[in-house]
């Protein structure tokens, strides 16, 4: 009897401590990422690289607005582009989206190179927090921790399109049930980066979502040809010239970014697995992934449970992601929070779930290739089964 209310004594002590430092951990990712934006007004030409990935976007747009859309999938003329706004050190970073794309990064042009991304970082906060606060009417507490959340402020210093693209996924999926024709012309924006959801499809047949999937697909259609009439016919055969060529993972310039990729691939790679092997844990688990994907839209149950286990295959079932596709799965935690009170082993669950919300903040350690620190897809793996088995189960949601 003692020894239980010892125990349950360290609990009540080591949990708060726990989360407030998760908090503060969040908090202090948002004050670096604020300050590293910050610090991009002072340089000048000489000095390192400005504005980070965004370069890629804001030379696109150029592109687009020259009328030289297709000279974007040249990499050689789009380095020119990009260094003249991000300097001469900038490395090179390939434009690989489809030409519907072009429509986002247009407006980009408006301003210049930096001010277009502080405008790019504060459009996705609003965007994003407008998504956020139709999904948990009630819970800005939850909506501000996912936009204080270090895959959330990775986006803003680095420029990247994370913010913008969470969003639609999440006014998309969290109405499907709600409003079928939005949802699905939500779904058909996601093809402007596809390969984050192509899951989507098999959930909406699985489920029987015929209406999302037909506004989803006539979306997809008018993009094509809308893009194609915009940006011309010769983008798109551009971009399928270069999906074709693709992008080969085992390649000795990919080595450095696998320990920002959280999927199967990539950490089976850390591990030490050679291509083949890692292709084929690649493919186990895209098997598994989908099964359950099938299994859980074809059954009665709470959709925020399908949502969740839909937002948590993101990663897991394509080989390349990056770091930043993270703020994605966020949804996802914060209806687990909620769902705390219900579950058998709720200290084990808040646990993984603060892991994973702060992985994207190990990026500050001294990591690189060869040293394997944190294997992201083992987590997100184990995460997926336990919202799959328990954690997230209909049953559980009370409000």
């Amino acid at each position: 009897m003692e020894e239980t209310q010892t125990k349950q004594g360290i609990r009540r002590l080591v949990w708060p401590i726990i989360r407030v430092t998760a908090v503060l951990l969040g908090l202090a990712h948002f004050i670096i990422g604020g300050v590293q934006l910050a610090k991009e007004f002072g340089r000048s030409d000489s000095d390192m690289i400005i504005g980070g990935d965004f370069a890629v976007y804001y030379a696109a747009g150029e592109a687009a607005l020259e009328g030289a859309a297709s000279q974007a999938y040249d990499s050689e003329k789009f380095l020119q582009r990009e260094q003249k706004f991000a300097g001469k050190k900038l490395t090179q970073l390939d434009w690989h989206y489809p030409p519907s794309m072009f429509f986002l990064v247009l407006p980009t042009q408006f301003f210049d190179f930096l001010n277009a991304k502080i405008v790019w970082a504060a459009m996705g906060m609003v965007f994003l927090f407008a998504a956020l606060r139709s999904v948990f009417p009630g819970h800005l507490w939850l909506v501000l921790l996912i936009l204080i959340s270090p895959s959330a402020i990775h986006n803003i210093y680095a420029g990247q399109n994370g913010l913008i693209i969470a969003a639609i996924a999440v006014l998309g999926l969290a109405n499907i049930e709600r409003r079928p024709i939005f949802a699905g012309i939500m779904i058909g924006l996601l093809t402007v980066k596809p390969h984050l959801g192509v899951m989507i499809p098999l959930a909406l047949v699985a489920g029987g979502h015929w209406r999302v999937f037909a506004a989803a697909a006539a979306t997809s259609v008018f993009l094509l040809i809308s893009s194609a009439l915009f940006f011309g016919f010769d983008s798109w055969l551009a971009f399928i010239s270069n999906s074709l060529q693709g992008a080969n993972l085992a390649a000795e310039g990919m080595r450095a970014l696998w320990f920002k990729m959280p999927t199967v691939y990539a950490g089976a790679r850390q591990l030490g697995l050679p291509s083949d092997g890692a292709w084929i844990a690649q493919a186990l688990a895209t098997l598994f992934v989908a099964i359950v994907i099938i299994k859980t839209w074809s059954s009665e149950g709470d959709q925020r449970w399908k949502v969740s286990l839909l937002l948590l295959s993101t990663t897991l079932i394509i080989p390349y992601a990056q770091f930043y596709d993270l703020v994605m799965i966020m949804p996802a935690y914060a209806w687990a929070l909620l769902a705390l009170g219900h579950v058998r082993f709720p200290q084990l669950s808040e646990g993984l779930i603060i892991l994973a919300y702060l992985s994207p903040a190990f990026l500050l350690l001294p990591m690189h290739e060869s040293h394997t620190v944190f294997v992201w897809a083992g987590l997100f793996l184990l995460l997926f089964i336990l919202f799959w088995r328990e954690y997230l189960h209909p049953r559980l949601f009370r409000g």
